[in-house]
C-alpha cells in the first residue's frame, strides 16, 4: 500500500496506509504491522498513550503498549484531519461527507483522558444527530400567492421582481449569443485540428473518474390487508461507476448501524417512514454517499 499519514515520537514512527495498514517503525527500522483496518488511513496523531487513527468515519484510540483499540468515536463525515493541543488534553477532528446535497459536517471536540463509556455501535453518531425536518407538501403554503411575501421585501427587491421579465429575456438573448459562437468555432474546426481534439479527447479519459452514488427513488408503499410488513430490495445498482473503481459498498439505517456492504441488500419493514443511506468508496478513498426514504402505509390509511 501507498502511505497517507504518519505520526513520530522518539525516533519511533507510525505510518498510515491507503490499504488500511497501520506499519509501526522502530528506531532501527524494523517494520511491524500493529493493526488492520478494512478503510484508507487518512491522518495519524501520536499522544502520551495512544495513536489516534482517522478511517472511514470513525477516530480510533489504539493503546501503544497492547496495540489494542481501547475507544472508536464515529463522526459525520469523512475523517480528514485530528489535531491536539499543547498539552494533549483535548482533541480536535473534521471531514465531510463528500455529499454535496447535505449541509457542512460539524467539528468535533473532546477530552482525551476522560473514562470511555460502552455503547452500542448504533449510539456512537448520537452527538451529532439532528432531528429529521421533512419538507412542507401543503398546498396552500408551496403554492401561495406573491402577495404573501412581498411585503418583507426590500424597495430594491420588489424591483427586481417587477423586472423579471426583462431580466429572463435579456438572459435568453445572452445565451442565444454564446450558443451561436461556439457553434460557429465547431465548423470552423478543420479535419487536422478534429484529429487533436479526439486525441486530446483520449488522454482525458486517463483522469480519474470518481464513483456517483445512487440509493434508488424514495417509496411509498401499501401493505394489502391484514400484513403489518414488507419484505423489499435496496438497490445501489444505478450508482454511476465509469472507471469501475468502487472497492465497497456499504448500507446504514436511521440509527447509523451498517445493515449490508453488497450493492443490494432485501430488508423487512413495518408500516412507518425508513431512510437508509448509502456509502461507497472508490479505490482512491474518495467516498460518496446518497439518501433514500421508504414509506410503509397500512392498507386502512
Amino acid at each position: 500500500g501507498r502511505v497517507r499519514a504518519f505520526s513520530s515520537k522518539n525516533e519511533i514512527q507510525y505510518l498510515g496506509l491507503d490499504n488500511g495498514t497501520i506499519v509501526r517503525v522502530s528506531d532501527v527500522y524494523e517494520l511491524s504491522v500493529i493493526h488492520q483496518f478494512p478503510y484508507a488511513i487518512r491522518c495519524l496523531e501520536l499522544t502520551e498513550k495512544h495513536l489516534l487513527v482517522g478511517t472511514w468515519f470513525n477516530v480510533y484510540g489504539i493503546d501503544l503498549i497492547s496495540n489494542e483499540i481501547d475507544w472508536t468515536i464515529e463522526h459525520k463525515g469523512l475523517v480528514e484531519e485530528i489535531i491536539t493541543d499543547k498539552e494533549q488534553t483535548k482533541m480536535l477532528f473534521f471531514g465531510e461527507d463528500q455529499n454535496d446535497w447535505t449541509e457542512a459536517e460539524p467539528v468535533g471536540v473532546c477530552s482525551i483522558h476522560q473514562e470511555p463509556v460502552e455503547v452500542d455501535d448504533s449510539f456512537l453518531q448520537g452527538w451529532f444527530e439532528k432531528e429529521v425536518v421533512f419538507a412542507e407538501t401543503n398546498p396552500e403554503v408551496v403554492y401561495r400567492n406573491v402577495d404573501d411575501f412581498e411585503s418583507l421585501l426590500s424597495e430594491g427587491e420588489r424591483e427586481m421582481l417587477t423586472d423579471s421579465d426583462r431580466i429572463e429575456e435579456f438572459a435568453f438573448d445572452a445565451l442565444s449569443d454564446a450558443l451561436n459562437e461556439i457553434s460557429q468555432s465547431i465548423e470552423d474546426i478543420d479535419e487536422e485540428e478534429g484529429e487533436d481534439l479526439l486525441s486530446m479527447l483520449h488522454e482525458s479519459s486517463e483522469v480519474f473518474i470518481p464513483p456517483s452514488a445512487h440509493a434508488g427513488d424514495d417509496q411509498t408503499y401499501v401493505l394489502d390487508t391484514g400484513e403489518t410488513s414488507l419484505i423489499l430490495t435496496l438497490d445501489a445498482s444505478n450508482t454511476n461507476d465509469p472507471q469501475n473503481n468502487i472497492v465497497r459498498w456499504s448500507w446504514l439505517d436511521s440509527t447509523g448501524k451498517e445493515i449490508a456492504t453488497s450493492a443490494k441488500v432485501k430488508v423487512k419493514l413495518p408500516i412507518g417512514t425508513h431512510q437508509f443511506e448509502l456509502r461507497v468508496e472508490a479505490s482512491d478513498g474518495v467516498l460518496t454517499t446518497d439518501y433514500v426514504q421508504i414509506t410503509i402505509l397500512s392498507s386502512d390509511s
